[in-house]
C-alpha cells in the first residue's frame, strides 16, 4: 500500500518503507498564507497549529508501526558529481540515536582495529550508476548490492574488460575557463564524446551552462490549461516514438508487444484511453524505421564498446559506442526528420569509432523521406579520423574558455554553399517555421545576423568547415 504519512501512519505492518526522505523534503518547509494574520504573530501560543511538529509526530508513529523491518530511502549522492548528500533531519536524528544506543562489536570485520558505528552497518550506499560493477562482483563486500538486470550486467562487464586507466578517474582537467592552456599540465585532458556532441549543438549554451553555471532558458512553472488535453503535444508524440522504438527493437512479435504496451500505458495514464488513431500512426512510423534497420542486415548488437583515443595537443577522447556484428557496423537512428544536429552526432560517432581503430560503416536512419534518409559513412583511416577529431577538440577547448559563435542550421547552410540564402530569420527566428539561434547565442553575439567580415562570422565559418567537411575515403576507395 502506497500513501502519504497522514492516512497510514499508525497502521501496523510487518514491513514499513519510507521513500524519498531527502534533506529539505521532509519535514516540509513552512509556507504561510499572505492573508493569514494569525501566522504573523511573533510568539505562538500553546495549541497553535505547527505543520513541522505534526510531521515529526507522524514520522514517530510510522516508525512505531513497523513490526519486523523498517526501510528508509533517500538520495545520498549527487547525480551530478557524486558528492554525499545528507538525509532528512529526522532520519539524521534517528541515526544518531541508533549510534548512541546500539553497537555491533561481535560483527566480524577485516580491519579489527576499526569498529564501525551501527549506522555504517545498517546503511546501504548504492553506486551512482545502475550498471556499476559493484552490483555484479562475485567478491563484493556488501551482499545487499544486488541487480537482476541483464542489460546493466553487459555494461558492467564491458567496464571491467577495458584497461584500468579508462575506468580510473583522471587527475587531469580541461583548461581553465578563462585564460587556460592545454599545455599547462603534462597529463592529458579527457573529453567525453557526449560532451563533444552537446558542445557543437550550441557552443554558447555549453559555455554558459557548463563553464560558468548560468542558465538563461529556465522558465517559471506555468499553470496547466483549463481544457482537457485530448492528444499529446509534439514532444509527447516524439517521446512515444522513442519509447516504441526502444521496446520493439528486439521484440520477436512486434504486433503483440505493441498491443501490450498500449494497454499498459493507457492504464498508467501515459496514453489517453480511446485515442487509438494516434497510437497506430506512431506505430506505423516506428515499424518503417525498424524495417529499414532490418534491410541493412546489421546483425546482432555487440556489447557496449568503450573506447579511448589520444588526439593532438595532449587530449584524450573517450566514450561508449553501440556496434553491430563484431564492430563492423554503427547505427544512428532517430524517429524524427533529419536535422544538422543529427548529422553532427552521427559524424562524431563515426569519427570516434574510426579513430579508435575500428573499421566500421556508420548508418543513419530518419523518418522524413525514409528512402532518401538512409545514408552510410564508409570506414576511414585511423590517422585521418584522429586529425579531424583533433581539430574539433581544439574548438571544444577554446569554447570551454569563452563563447564561440556557431549554430548547426546556419553552419550546415554555409558548408553546402547556401551562404547567400541565409537571412535574418535564420538567426533570430520568425515564430513560424524558423526557430533561429538559441537565447545563449543571441545573448552573446546580438539579435542580428553577424556581418560577414566580423570575428563571430569567421568563427562560425571555420567551425562549419571543420564539422561538415567532406569525409575522406579509406585508402583504396574510389
Amino acid at each position: 500500500t502506497f500513501s502519504r504519512f497522514q492516512p497510514m501512519r499508525n497502521v501496523p505492518a510487518r514491513v514499513v518503507c519510507m521513500l524519498g526522505m531527502n534533506d529539505g523534503a521532509f519535514p516540509s518547509a513552512a509556507s504561510g498564507l499572505s492573508f493569514d494574520l494569525m501566522d504573523r504573530r511573533k510568539r505562538r501560543k500553546l495549541g497553535d497549529h505547527q505543520t513541522r511538529d505534526e510531521e515529526r509526530y507522524a514520522f514517530l508513529e510510522t516508525l512505531m508501526a513497523a513490526r519486523e523491518r523498517l526501510i528508509i530511502t533517500y538520495t545520498g549522492q549527487s547525480a551530478k558529481d557524486n558528492k554525499p548528500l545528507p538525509p532528512s533531519v529526522l532520519v539524521s536524528e534517528l541515526l544518531d540515536t541508533v549510534d548512541a544506543s546500539f553497537s555491533f562489536t561481535d560483527t566480524p570485520q577485516e580491519d579489527s582495529e576499526h569498529q564501525p558505528a551501527a549506522t555504517e552497518l545498517l546503511t546501504v550506499r548504492h553506486p551512482l550508476h545502475p550498471f556499476s560493477p559493484r552490483y555484479f562482483d562475485a567478491h563484493k563486500t556488501d551482499d545487499r548490492l544486488i541487480s537482476f538486470s541483464e542489460k546493466y550486467y553487459q555494461v558492467a562487464r564491458a567496464l571491467e574488460s577495458v584497461p584500468a586507466q579508462i575506468n580510473t578517474p583522471s587527475t587531469a582537467s580541461l583548461p581553465q575557463r578563462h585564460g587556460g592552456n592545454a599545455q599547462t599540465k603534462n597529463v592529458p585532458a579527457v573529453i567525453e564524446l557526449n560532451d563533444l556532441i552537446s558542445f557543437f549543438r550550441s557552443p554558447s549554451k555549453y559555455f554558459y551552462t557548463q563553464s560558468i553555471g548560468v542558465y538563461l532558458d529556465l522558465r517559471t512553472e506555468e499553470l496547466p490549461d483549463d481544457e482537457e488535453a485530448l492528444s499529446p503535444d509534439t514532444l509527447g508524440v516524439f517521446d512515444l516514438k522513442c519509447r516504441l522504438l526502444e521496446h520493439l527493437a528486439d521484440a520477436p512479435n512486434a504486433h503483440e508487444r505493441a498491443e501490450q504496451l498500449r494497454q499498459r500505458w493507457e492504464a498508467e495514464g501515459y496514453l489517453i484511453p480511446g485515442n487509438r488513431r494516434l497510437f497506430d500512426e506512431t506505430l506505423e512510423i516506428v515499424r518503417q524505421l525498424l524495417d529499414a534497420k532490418q534491410k541493412l542486415s546489421l546483425g546482432p548488437p555487440d556489447p557496449p564498446f568503450l573506447f579511448e583515443t589520444r588526439l593532438d595537443d595532449n587530449i584524450r577522447l573517450q566514450g561508449c559506442l553501440q556496434t553491430y556484428t563484431s564492430q563492423g557496423n554503427l547505427l544512428v537512428m532517430r524517429p524524427a526528420n533529419e536535422q544538422p544536429k543529427d548529422i553532427i552526432a552521427a559524424r562524431l560517432h563515426h569519427l570516434s569509432a574510426c579513430a579508435s581503430g575500428l573499421e566500421v560503416t556508420t548508418h543513419t536512419i530518419f523518418t522524413k523521406k525514409l528512402s532518401d534518409s538512409i545514408a552510410a559513412h564508409p570506414p576511414l583511416e585511423q590517422a585521418a579520423a584522429q586529425k579531424l577529431l583533433s581539430a574539433l577538440s581544439r574548438h571544444f577547448i577554446e569554447g570551454s574558455q569563452r563563447p564561440l559563435c556557431f549554430d548547426p542550421e546556419i553552419g550546415w547552410m554555409i558548408a553546402n554553399g547556401k551562404q547567400s540564402q541565409i537571412t535574418e530569420e535564420d538567426w533570430s527566428g520568425d515564430k513560424r517555421h524558423k526557430k533561429g539561434t538559441d537565447i545563449y547565442t543571441r545573448r552573446e553575439f546580438g539579435d542580428s545576423l553577424p556581418e560577414p567580415d566580423s570575428a563571430a562570422w569567421q568563427t562560425l565559418t571555420h567551425i562549419a568547415a571543420d564539422l561538415f567537411s567532406q569525409l575522406p575515403g579509406k585508402k583504396g576507395d574510389r
